[in-house]
C-alpha cells in the first residue's frame, strides 16, 4: 500500500506542475522516467514485489519536489 501512496503523490506533483503522467504495467522492469522537455513522467511497474521499487519511487518524488520548489 505504501507504493500506491507514492504513486498518488507522483500523480499529484504531475498534475500540479502540468506534467503528463503515464502509468504502465508492461514487462518485468520497474522504471520511473521524467522527460523535462516534453514534460512527461512515465511510470512502468512490471514487478510489484521488487524490493527496490519503494526507493525508485521515493527518489523520483524527491527529485521532482526539488525541481518544482
Amino acid at each position: 500500500m505504501e507504493n500506491m501512496n507514492k504513486l498518488n503523490e507522483l500523480l499529484l506533483i504531475c498534475s500540479k506542475n502540468k506534467i503528463e503522467f503515464i502509468y504502465q504495467t508492461e514487462g518485468k522492469e520497474n522504471t520511473v522516467t521524467f522527460h523535462p522537455t516534453i514534460p512527461r513522467l512515465e511510470v512502468n511497474i512490471g514487478d510489484y514485489e521488487d524490493e527496490f521499487l519503494d526507493k525508485l519511487l521515493s527518489d523520483r518524488i524527491k527529485e521532482l519536489k526539488n525541481l518544482f520548489k
